[in-house]
C-alpha cells in the first residue's frame, strides 16, 4: 500500500493469511507492506498475517515517517497451524510507539496475543526488526516473540539513533493457568513450557536506552521435557542505561526445564540501577549465563533492591555464570548487592566477579560476593 497517511480506528483490521482449510505445504501467504508518511492506529485495531492451516504466514513490512500505534493496537505475525510466522520490519524516518497492554507487536507460533495457548502449531516464530529515530513501549506493550509449538521463537533486533523507552504495566489482570498477572511494557521472547524450541535473543543499539516502572527485557526457556536454551540479551547505548523502579533484564531458564541461560551484554557511558535488577538465572538444569558491562564513565546500582546477580536458584542445577565489569567508577549504595551464587539445595558451583575498574565504592550495606 502507498499513502500518505493510514488511519484504522476502532476495531479497524488489515489481514492476510492461511486459513484453516488450506492442505498445502508449499503455500505461502502473501506480505502485507506499507510505504505511507505516517500510520495513525487506534481502537484495540490490528495488522495481522497469520497462518490457520499448512503453509507459511507472510511478513509484514511497513516503511514511514512517523508509526503510532495505541489503545491496545498491534501487529500480529502468528502460526496456529503448520507453518513458520512471518517477519515484522518497520523502518521509520521518525517515531515509533505502542500503548496500552495486549498492543505492540507479536510474532509467535500457537500464542494469541493475551497468551492463550493453542495446541499443537508447529513452526518458528517471526523475527522483529525496527529502524527508528525512537522507540516508545508503554502502559503494557509489549515486543514479543514466542512458541509454544514445535518451533523456535524468533530474535528482536531494535535500532534507533536516539531512546528506546520501556515503561508501565497495563490495566487489565490475564489468567492463564491459573495465575493472574498484568502485563509489563517490555521486549520479550520466549519458548514456553508448552513449546518445544530456543528463545530468540534480543538486540538494543540506541543513544539511550531507558527502562522504567516495572518495565521488562527478557528471554526464557521454559519449554519440558527437550534441551531448550534462552537467549542473549545485547544492548549498545552510546550514552546511557537506565533501569529505573521495579525494572528488570532477564535471561531465565525455568522450573523443569534444561537448557543454558542467556548472556546479558551491556556497552554504555554510564549505567545507573534504581531500585532494579539484572539477572540471570537457572531454576532448572543447566547453567545460567555470564553478565558482561562494559560502562566507559560509571556504573552505580542504588536504592535496596538493586542488583547484579547470576545464579542458579534453589533446587535448581548448574552452574551460575561469571560476571564481568569493567568501568571508570563503579559504585554501590544502599544494600545494593553483586553476586554469582548457587541458593541454598541447588547443585553447581558460582561463578567468578571479575571488576576492572579505577575507582570502586561499597557503602550503606552494599555487597559483592
Amino acid at each position: 500500500m502507498y499513502a500518505t497517511t493510514v488511519n484504522l480506528l476502532e476495531d479497524s483490521n488489515f489481514l492476510a493469511g492461511i486459513p484453516l482449510i488450506s492442505a498445502s505445504p508449499n503455500a505461502h501467504s502473501g506480505d502485507i507492506t506499507f510505504d505511507v508518511g505516517r500510520i495513525f492506529v487506534r481502537g484495540d485495531s490490528e495488522i495481522r498475517n497469520e497462518t490457520l492451516g499448512i503453509g507459511n504466514a507472510g511478513d509484514i513490512k511497513i516503511t514511514t515517517g512517523d508509526l503510532d500505534f495505541a489503545e491496545g493496537s498491534v501487529i500480529i505475525g502468528t502460526s496456529f497451524g503448520r507453518g513458520d510466522a512471518g517477519d515484522v520490519s518497520i523502518n521509520a524516518t521518525g517515531n515509533v510507539s505502542f500503548d496500552l497492554d495486549f498492543g505492540g507487536i507479536h510474532t509467535n507460533i500457537g500464542l494469541q496475543r493475551n497468551d492463550t495457548v493453542i495446541a499443537n502449531a508447529v513452526g518458528n516464530a517471526g523475527n522483529i526488526d525496527i529502524n527508528a529515530k525512537s522507540l516508545s513501549l508503554t502502559n503494557g506493550a509489549r515486543l514479543v516473540s514466542k512458541t509454544s509449538g514445535q518451533g523456535n521463537a524468533g530474535n528482536i533486533n531494535v535500532n534507533v539513533t536516539e531512546t528506546v523507552f520501556v515503561d508501565g504495566e497495563g490495566a487489565t489482570p490475564v489468567t492463564n493457568n491459573d495465575n493472574t498477572y498484568i502485563f509489563q511494557s517490555g521486549i520479550i521472547t520466549e519458548a514456553t513450557r508448552q513449546g518445544k524450541g530456543n528463545a530468540g535473543d534480543i538486540q538494543i543499539n540506541a543513544q539511550e536506552f531507558r527502562l522504567d516502572n516495572k518495565g521488562l527485557v527478557s528471554a526464557f526457556g521454559s519449554t519440558i521435557g527437550t534441551r531448550r536454551d534462552a537467549g542473549d540479551i545485547i544492548i549498545n547505548a552510546s550514552e546511557k542505561v537506565f533501569l529505573g523502579i521495579d525494572t528488570l533484564l532477564l535471561t531465565q531458564i525455568q522450573k523443569y526445564s534444561e537448557g543454558k541461560g542467556g548472556d546479558i551484554k551491556i556497552t554504555t557511558k554510564t549505567l545507573n540501577l534504581v531500585d532494579s535488577s539484572i539477572l540471570s538465572d537457572s531454576k532448572g538444569v543447566g547453567d545460567a549465563g555470564s553478565i558482561i558491562i562494559y560502562a566507559s564513565e560509571n556504573i552505580l546500582l542504588e536504592d535496596g533492591t538493586s542488583k547484579v546477580l547470576s545464579q542458579v536458584s534453589k533446587g535448581g542445577q548448574g552452574n551460575a555464570g561469571d560476571i564481568k565489569l569493567t568501568t571508570s567508577r563503579l559504585s554501590l549504595d544502599n544494600f545494593s548487592q553483586i553476586s554469582s551464587n548457587t541458593q541454598g539445595g541447588a547443585k553447581g558451583d558460582a561463578g567468578s566477579i571479575i571488576i576492572k575498574t579505577d575507582t570502586l565504592e561499597v557503602t550503606r550495606g552494599s555487597t559483592i560476593d
